[in-house]
């Protein structure tokens, strides 16, 4: 019996123990496979989204040259903490003194000339007031002394008229007369007898005597027409009238002259103007002065992450000079899709983790305007702030932010492992009779790794939460 065993144990153990294998792997591929699997629920869903977003602070902030000069001295150097109100850099103040000094002198002379001008007229304007009124006092004066001497120029003309009247009439008498003596000659030359030449002798002697009287006549007309009295008032008003005239004329030339020498308002306004101009040259110079002796001051708290000054170096005001990190306003910041942004409001609660620090905060601002998230796909920036503002992350870290958003009471529910999506939209593996079913759903709002179903799904049913690929679709399988 033993050698028997020997000679043919391999004979029938090889055998048995291929059956052994053969029922092995028959019982393998009939049996299912077992996944992971949670039923579909109903219960609260704190919707919410979590995605990785940086640490922010302030904007950065330029620091300007605050006027333009020579720099003397910069007192710190790239990556260095500056305090607010840290002086960073020192202007050379000599060309700011120049300045100043400079202005004042052209305000002094500008305001000399303005007071001068202003002088000037003023006496200008006293001398046009008293010339005109002497003027008018001459013209009246003037007036007077010529009516006075007109009155007696007209008594002189009425009476050299009266005079030439008289004349004219013993002239012509005296031609009557005189043709009446040389008829009554004629008649004594023709006369005959002693009567006729009597009586042309009478006759002729009465016509000379007449012709006396008449020449007498004449001579008594005096050729003087004004008296001795009246002769002499004339002449004084002459003489006066001279004199007025003569003031008159040069009142009027100081009146003119006066006139022409007061600077009109718009040109004194323009002196006024250059005053107020040089005046705000002094406040400029005086205010550059005051701000080159303050220097180039940080703002901020923060730190030095470029700078432009160098000791020396003229720069222009405007110029940037430093750029600060700011270490105040901490922030966190993260891009949302266009699926979830309707969901986020500001105020919502959120949690910032950097590194093994979590911080809460609040959404304090939701961008307008989507930018690239570097795939190509626009997202919308939400800024969530600390409720501790004294805490301070390195800037630019990584963050896990988590938005908190509606919950949704007593909804459907399903572990968002057991989610996909693709161009179709979101699907799950259910298990259906034992086999392996892709299921195309409708979501909500997700959340504390549950997400909202709107369709698709009926409360119980088991969804696949272990990972399966579309080949796996139809297999059999069970749930652990």
């Amino acid at each position: 019996m033993k050698n028997f065993w020997k000679k043919n144990k391999w004979k029938i153990i090889i055998p048995v123990v291929l059956v052994i294998v053969a029922a092995g792997v028959l019982v393998y591929f009939l049996s299912p496979d077992t996944v992971e699997a949670e039923a579909v629920t109903r219960g609260d869903v704190q919707q919410s989204v979590t995605d990785v977003g940086y640490v922010e602070a302030d904007d950065v902030l330029v620091i300007y040259a605050p006027v333009s000069g020579k720099i003397s001295e910069v007192m710190y150097s790239l990556d260095d903490e500056v305090k607010e109100g840290d002086k960073l850099a020192a202007y050379d103040m000599t060309s700011f003194d120049e300045a100043l000094k400079e202005a004042e002198i052209s305000r002094d002379y500008d305001k000399d000339v303005y007071e001068g001008i202003v002088s000037q007229n003023a006496a200008y304007k006293e001398l046009l007031s008293q010339t005109q009124n002497a003027n008018t006092d001459y013209q009246s004066q003037y007036v007077k002394l010529m009516e006075s001497r007109d009155q007696l120029l007209y008594v002189q003309n009425e009476r050299e008229n009266n005079n030439e009247a008289n004349i004219n009439a013993l002239d012509a008498q005296f031609s009557i007369v005189t043709v009446a003596l040389q008829d009554a000659t004629a008649q004594l030359e023709a006369a005959q007898s002693e009567e006729e030449i009597a009586a042309a002798k009478k006759k002729i002697a009465d016509l000379e005597n007449q012709i006396t009287i008449n020449r007498q006549q004449i001579a008594s007309i005096s050729p003087y027409t004004l008296s001795m009295e009246e002769y002499g008032r004339y002449l004084s008003l002459v003489r006066q009238m001279e004199l007025i005239d003569v003031l008159w004329s040069q009142s009027f030339e100081q009146y003119s002259m006066a006139k022409a020498g007061i600077v009109n308002e718009s040109t004194l306004k323009s002196y006024g103007d250059a005053v107020e101009l040089s005046e705000l040259h002094v406040e400029q110079a005086n205010r550059f002065k005051e701000m080159a002796a303050n220097g180039i001051v940080s703002k901020v708290n923060g730190t030095i992450v470029e700078k432009f000054a160098d000791p020396g170096a003229y720069v222009e005001a405007g110029t940037p000079l430093f750029t600060l990190q700011p270490t105040s306003g901490y922030n966190a910041t993260i891009l949302i899709s266009r699926y979830d942004i309707d969901y986020v409001k500001a105020g919502q609660k959120a949690s910032v983790t950097v590194g093994n620090e979590t911080y809460e905060g609040v959404v304090d601002s939701i961008a307008k305007v989507a930018t690239d998230d570097g795939s190509g796909k626009p997202k919308v920036k939400v800024t969530v702030t600390f409720d501790d503002k004294k805490v301070s992350p390195i800037i630019g870290l990584e963050a896990d932010i988590t938005l908190f958003m509606e919950e949704k009471k007593d909804v459907l529910k399903v572990n968002e492992k057991g989610v996909y999506s693709d161009d179709e939209g979101d699907y799950v593996y259910v298990i259906e009779d034992g086999y392996i079913a892709r299921r195309n759903i409708e979501t909500g709002g997700s959340g504390g790794g549950y997400v909202e179903i709107l369709s698709g799904l009926d409360e119980g049913e088991s969804v696949i939460t272990s990972p399966v690929i579309p080949d796996d679709i139809g297999s059999k399988v069970s749930a652990k």
